[in-house]
């Protein structure tokens, strides 16, 4: 199997409906194989001591319980499945592949397209401006990069101190 889903569907009435004839423990170990089952596309191996292993109790406690849990699978080829745990499945693959196509569809186009063009346009004309608001510094002396927070000379001689601004720049 390729990539299973991460999560299996659950309808509470069903499945009180179809685990109405299980012990508390039953229920836990009848789910800790339908996690397992799910995971290995839909089935899991009915070799008791595995089975037993996957519900997470002895293989004398599986002697116990086991009965109670096939009635809830088919055998077949030395296997359990679920068939109503199978047709989730089916439903989840073909979910995830029409949601596949869906987003090829939407992003698999070529490069440099669309939101892209837009977003270096964008990312172009900010980095110009941003050249344009602060410049290097330049030889006049009264010329001030409030970015910087640079005073004017003017400020100094006289020994005023200006107001700095909220973002750093004089006021």
């Amino acid at each position: 199997m390729s990539k299973t889903n991460i999560w299996w569907p659950m309808y509470p009435a069903d499945f009180a409906i179809d685990t109405a004839h299980l012990n508390t423990e039953e229920i836990g170990a009848y789910v800790l194989i339908l996690n397992a089952a799910w995971r290995n596309g839909g089935y899991i191996f009915s070799d008791p001591k595995h089975l037993a292993r996957l519900a997470g109790v002895s293989a004398y406690k599986w002697k116990k319980i086991g009965g109670s849990l096939s009635t809830l699978f088919t055998e077949e080829d030395g296997k359990w499945r679920s068939p109503w745990l199978s047709e989730e499945l089916t439903k989840a693959k073909a979910n995830s592949e029409k949601k596949r196509q869906n987003a090829n569809q939407r992003w698999g186009k070529p490069k440099d397209t669309g939101m892209q063009m837009q977003c270096k346009s964008n990312a172009n004309a900010y980095g110009e401006s941003m050249q344009m608001q602060c410049p290097s510094p330049s030889p006049s002396p009264d010329t001030t990069c409030i970015s910087s927070g640079t005073v004017p000379d003017e400020a100094r001689e006289n020994d005023e101190t200006p107001e700095i601004g909220i973002l750093g720049g004089v006021a």
